[in-house]
């Protein structure tokens, strides 16, 4: 049986997936762009770029978040402060019970869907992550995750036609994500009949920047409001590692 590994005892190494999509996000962008500027690809090639680049952008968002509320876990320990004051054997029972709790915890943030993830940022926060966020950074990061969910399976996208099963099914799956980036202040997509839907316009190269440039928004704005965006912390690390990205973008 392999023993699983304790972030809070000891030292122990590790590689963050999140710093090595941030730090080769913006060339993958500037190739994509400069093959299309080259006209060496076809349509359906850079809709599978932009495939790539969403579902790593979210990965680089959800590995983000491990490692801010990981890092919020391990800076309040019981254990540590109680060592400082050299009261760790009076109170063991409570240490143990406190190192158990918290492991668990990671564990469970190891393999955190992103509304889960929402509910442990809520836990060991004390608020919803909404109040760290613009609403409009909100709204993306709540459709991003639902194009990943249909994406993460490899599902073919479709739409039966006739009676009011169409309508259901847009509901339930795409129109959220269509409604959202119709509308006029995002105006990426044109709103379509379910019937005479193009699917492919979900991974037009502006629709992924749209959501590439709103994803470092959210580390920023969450990193910012955290009081997070300096010293050499893991999560506050990224940024350096998004320099690239948010030139390319114009992000300050």
């Amino acid at each position: 049986m392999t023993k699983r590994i304790n972030p809070f005892k000891g030292g122990y190494a590790s590689l963050s997936i999140a710093h090595l999509i941030a730090v080769g996000l913006a060339t993958q962008i500037k190739y994509r762009n400069k093959a299309i500027a080259d006209d060496v690809v076809h349509e359906h090639e850079v809709h599978s770029m932009n495939i790539s680049l969403l579902m790593s952008t979210n990965s680089m968002v959800e590995g983000f978040m491990e490692d801010l509320l990981l890092d919020k876990l391990k800076s309040f320990s019981f254990k540590k402060v109680l060592n400082r004051l050299g009261r760790y054997e009076h109170i063991r029972e409570i240490l143990d019970f406190e190192e158990r709790f918290t492991v668990e915890l990671f564990r469970n943030i190891e393999n955190e869907s992103w509304e889960k993830m929402k509910k442990s940022f809520m836990l060991i926060f004390g608020q919803s992550i909404e109040a760290f966020i613009e609403p409009d950074i909100k709204d993306n990061m709540e459709i991003q995750f639902k194009m990943r969910n249909i994406l993460s399976h490899g599902n073919t996208i479709m739409a039966q036609y006739g009676d009011n099963n169409v309508d259901m099914i847009m509901k339930n799956k795409f129109a959220p994500i269509y409604k959202y980036l119709s509308k006029p202040e995002i105006n990426l997509i044109e709103e379509t009949n379910p019937r005479n839907i193009k699917f492919n316009r979900l991974f037009q190269s502006n629709v992924t920047d749209h959501f590439i440039r709103n994803s470092v928004h959210f580390i920023i704005q969450l990193l910012s409001n955290l009081g997070h965006t300096e010293g050499n912390s893991r999560p506050s690390i990224i940024l350096k590692n998004l320099e690239s990205t948010k030139e390319l973008f114009g992000i300050e």
